[in-house]
């Protein structure tokens, strides 16, 4: 708690105040939660519900956002370390919270986005299936899905943590999560495919790849991307003899499914989510290191609050 505390204090006190934290994807969110989602071409129906209705706990404002997401980062930080210890002693999973949250895109943990819901219930899943509590990785795996699409992943990757016949069924409840999303989106849209479709649209806007296929260079974001992208699979080269199966697959297919249709554009926001990237390091990092990682942090965090399209994607 006191490390959340802290960490909470210096990057509020670097953005230096609640307005300059709407920044992105941040009013979509509080829009879905206020309103609801609306029908059209590029409306809010690309962002999944899970991290709006948990909004809904209180008024929706932009200061009650912020509560909620980092209240929800700090259960979150509880479920990795709980993680963490089932493979490595004390000290080493702390040496992995550490990095976690000294990671440079770890400002996006504070922002009222998804990223904290979505750490809280994907890295719930994967305890619950490793402590052999199926029916509540199923659900906590459903509301991943709720939160972000990527949960999808979660199903493939408990199935390696070797589920027999009767426990994998309680994993069905991960793909329902984007069923029942759709059905919410038919239901208020008319259109079942709400979510892809915008998503399709969105891609004509911020794919690398149409750039390339037009003659274009890549643009700031994409390149920032690439370089969250290389310090991803450079960790987890790193790491991958200490990974379980469940954990390569999970890894890997979370970097490489967004490579193909946006050209790592917010890779900075996939790879703080994905814990084993950190806790799996096998040496302890240099106070050096974590100090230097968590300025640049403070850095990123203060463009972010000048909207600086580089780092708030």
């Amino acid at each position: 708690m006191l490390l959340w505390l802290l960490t909470r204090l210096a990057l509020f006190l670097t953005v230096g105040s609640i307005a300059a934290w709407n920044q992105g994807d941040v009013h979509f969110y509080l829009e879905i939660a206020s309103t609801g989602y609306e029908p059209g071409f590029l409306t809010n129906c690309g962002w999944c519900p899970g991290f709006p209705l948990l909004l809904q706990l209180a008024p929706v404002t932009l200061s009650n956002a912020l509560l909620i997401n980092n209240l929800i980062l700090l259960a979150a930080l509880f479920m990795v370390h709980k993680l963490n210890r089932l493979d490595h002693d004390e000290d080493t999973a702390w040496n992995g919270l550490l990095l976690l949250l000294a990671f440079p895109s770890a400002y996006f943990l504070a922002a009222p986005l998804s990223e904290s819901t979505f750490l809280f219930f994907s890295v719930g899943a994967f305890w619950a299936a490793r402590k052999k509590h199926w029916p509540l990785a199923g659900l906590l795996g459903g509301a991943a899905t709720l939160t972000r699409v990527q949960g999808l992943l979660l199903l493939p990757a408990l199935l390696l943590e070797k589920p027999t016949k009767k426990q994998a069924l309680y994993l069905a409840a991960i793909p329902i999560g984007q069923l029942l999303f759709n059905l919410h989106l038919q239901t208020t849209t008319g259109d079942f495919w709400a979510y892809f479709h915008v998503q399709q649209r969105l891609e004509r806007h911020i794919s690398g790849w149409n750039l390339l296929k037009n003659g274009h260079g890549l643009a700031g974001p994409h390149w920032v991307g690439l370089a969250y992208a290389a310090i991803a699979l450079l960790l987890l080269k790193i790491t991958w003899k200490q990974l379980r199966s469940s954990e390569k697959f999970y890894c890997l297919a979370s970097l490489f499914l967004p490579f193909y249709h946006s050209f790592w554009v917010s890779t900075g926001r996939l790879m703080i989510v994905l814990t084993p990237l950190f806790a799996r390091t096998p040496r302890k990092a240099s106070p050096w290191i974590l100090a230097t990682l968590s300025i640049l942090q403070l850095i990123l965090a203060g463009l972010y609050s000048l909207a600086n399209p580089y780092v708030i994607y």
